[in-house]
């Protein structure tokens, strides 16, 4: 699993596109951004059963199929991304100059727009409801982080 340009952009829509936080988007972050983190991939000893717990890294975990996402994002270790602005903020790389600005004309958008080397590259990304202002920066951070990355 890597962080290719081509799928960090699909993660950033997603964001952008979600009607509130979300600790699916949490957790397919944290496994995209982290993918050698530490993982508990089974307990082992569960009641009478008795064996090893076995471990491994986010990128061996599919998250795909589960319902409980909230289990999931907590047991990776994921940061409320796209409910808190501050968990958000960290996921920009160094150099980037970001702004934020809240838009109401009858609905209310939060945009983000990140630039880098005095606006030779720039990233923006726009989102409403709540939880709009962590994901409006969520969305724009990856695009930061994809337009560093060569394109696969």
């Amino acid at each position: 699993m890597t962080d290719t340009k081509s799928t960090l952009l699909e993660l950033a829509a997603r964001v952008e596109a979600a009607e509130g936080p979300s600790r699916e988007l949490d957790a397919r972050i944290e496994q995209r951004l982290h993918p050698q983190k530490p993982v508990l991939l089974d307990p082992g000893s569960v009641g009478r059963v008795k064996r090893e717990p076995k471990w491994g890294v986010l990128a061996d975990f599919t998250i795909d199929g589960w319902d409980d996402f909230r289990a999931v994002a907590d047991a990776f270790g994921a940061p409320s991304y796209t409910a808190n602005a501050d968990a958000a903020f960290q996921l920009f790389p160094n150099g980037w100059s970001v702004t934020v600005q809240w838009f109401h004309d009858g609905y209310p958008v939060v945009s983000t727009s990140a630039s880098r080397d005095y606006g030779r590259e720039s990233v923006s990304a726009d989102a409403h409801g709540d939880g709009a202002h962590a994901r409006s920066v969520v969305a724009a951070a990856l695009r930061a982080r994809a337009a560093l990355k060569a394109e696969g």
